[in-house]
């Protein structure tokens, strides 16, 4: 049987952004919202793959600074309280 194959890598970089001598520095949320829009959503996509039944695979290349502060205490802790900020300003605009 012949078979098609599409193979797409991702490759996910970003610039080194933790300042915990600040308590809000904007180029942080460049983090918060990769994680937000990009990863999170793409295990939920691979969740239903996998629900599904689909077979699939991915590739994904993590740069060592990104890796690293998807890894760190502090940046995550601040990319919760972003999220629970967003939940908290979708609840306003739902009210």
């Amino acid at each position: 049987m012949d078979r098609s194959a599409l193979c797409i890598v991702l490759h996910a970089h970003l610039p080194w952004v933790r300042h915990p001598e600040l308590p809000f520095y904007m180029e942080e949320h460049w983090l918060f919202e990769a994680i937000a829009e990009t990863y999170l959503p793409l295990i939920e996509v691979l969740r239903g793959l996998e629900h599904d039944k689909v077979p699939a695979s991915l590739a994904i290349d993590v740069s060592p600074p990104l890796a690293s502060m998807l890894c760190d205490e502090l940046l995550r802790d601040r990319a919760e309280a972003y999220f629970e900020s967003l939940l908290d300003l979708l609840q306003k605009e739902k009210e």
